[in-house]
């Protein structure tokens, strides 16, 4: 894939994050990508469901439950953030090719702890960081400010 293929398909994880924002969620926002077309979206739903597990990658990783093997192998996922454990575990037990994220996330990112694990780390698909990263960084932002008792150090933990 070029950069403005990266690009484009975190464009249309950024609508789906702002989409997420307008509904009133925070702003996250994910596609699967397979063959140069998005075949699956998802968007944060964590406050209006009231579920802890309503990621956007979680969302439109749900969407690949009828998808065979060998074309979740071709298959790419975009999010805005850096996935947590939860999703990129969800992610690497789909199969998925590569994932493709646009700002890390200091506090819940996965990435690292998933690269160091003996197991995991061997099975971890591609993954690229950092695209649109600016664009994503002010999206994890809003986030994080719209969460109750969020501070930087806290990740939104009560002290």
């Amino acid at each position: 894939m070029q950069k403005a293929d990266h690009e484009r398909f975190m464009h249309a994880a950024i609508r789906e994050a702002l989409a997420a924002e307008m509904g009133g969620n925070p702003p996250f926002g994910a596609v699967l990508v397979r063959k140069g077309r998005v075949i699956a979206s998802g968007r944060n739903t964590k406050t209006t469901t009231g579920r802890r597990i309503g990621h956007a990658e979680i969302q439109a990783l749900w969407e690949l439950r009828d998808v065979g093997r060998a074309a979740r192998a071709e298959t790419t996922l975009y999010a805005t953030v850096e996935p947590c454990a939860m999703c990129l575990g969800a992610a690497l037990f789909t199969g998925l090719g590569r994932i493709v994220y646009g700002t890390p996330d200091p506090l819940g990112g996965a990435v690292a702890m998933f690269s160091a694990h003996p197991v995991y780390g061997a099975w971890l698909p591609e993954v690229v960081g950092g695209v649109l990263k600016a664009e994503c960084e002010a999206l994890r932002l809003r986030a994080m400010e719209q969460a109750e008792g969020w501070t930087e150090t806290n990740g939104g933990r009560e002290t």
